[in-house]
């Protein structure tokens, strides 16, 4: 029998107590792996009812910007250099979007946009972008090459141009979310109907 939690009582607990995807106890989780990184020893685990991983330890906003600025996506030099090492991969997720909606004057939240290589890919395919990040280096990078960015850890802080978006992107930070059913949630509700 699997113990899931309500959104009251993920929102009650701390997060090193749940499953941050499905809301389970991770006493139901099983250990995956050890990272020893600039973090020190972070021991992760595998949910045993949907499968995620995530960490052993509550989340903090501060320590993860801690973190993320001794890492090559939150050091400025070495964080742009990125937006010209993934351009490939920005190409691609464009032409796969590019299937279901026409850029040209549609708007695009690049959720977790670090030093904005993803933002500088959609602007040159016709969106009009902004972004946020836990990085303050990170956004007045983003700032200093003309594109609208905050500093935010969550959707529901994002302050903005638009109220709603016609496409909200969220590339290699979702897993870093404490409660990711709410977050997923936010972001639904700053859609523009037919979204994406």
């Amino acid at each position: 029998m699997s113990a899931v939690l309500s959104q009251h009582q993920i929102a009650s607990k701390p997060h090193a107590e749940i499953c941050p995807a499905c809301g389970a106890s991770s006493t139901q989780a099983g250990h995956a792996w050890k990272f020893v990184n600039a973090r020190g020893e972070t021991e992760w685990l595998r949910c045993n009812c949907c499968r995620s991983y995530f960490m052993d330890r509550g989340y903090s906003l501060e320590s993860e910007v801690s973190h993320t600025q001794t890492m090559t996506w939150g050091d400025t030099e070495r964080g742009a250099q990125l937006n010209t090492f993934k351009q490939r991969m920005y190409k691609s997720i464009l032409e796969q979007m590019q299937k279901h909606v026409q850029p040209e004057g549609k708007s695009l939240l690049d959720v977790g946009c670090s030093y904005g290589g993803f933002m500088e890919a959609a602007a040159a395919a016709g969106f009009n972008v902004c972004g946020f990040d836990i990085v303050p280096q990170a956004i007045d990078f983003v700032k200093s090459h003309g594109m609208s960015a905050e500093c935010c850890g969550q959707i529901r802080d994002f302050q903005g141009t638009n109220k709603t978006f016609d496409v909200i992107t969220v590339l290699d930070a979702n897993i870093y979310w404490p409660d990711q059913a709410t977050e997923l949630s936010d972001i639904h509700s700053r859609m523009n109907d037919g979204g994406l």
